[in-house]
């Protein structure tokens, strides 16, 4: 189970980043 918590901080790290950001990586989509 570790690594679908793992994915999901990722996965929400991610999104985080590009919004805060601007940059798209990994899929996400800046706002």
């Amino acid at each position: 189970m570790l690594a679908v918590v793992i994915i999901g901080v990722l996965y929400i790290a991610r999104d985080f980043i590009a919004h805060h950001t601007g940059w798209a990586f990994l899929g996400a989509t800046p706002k």
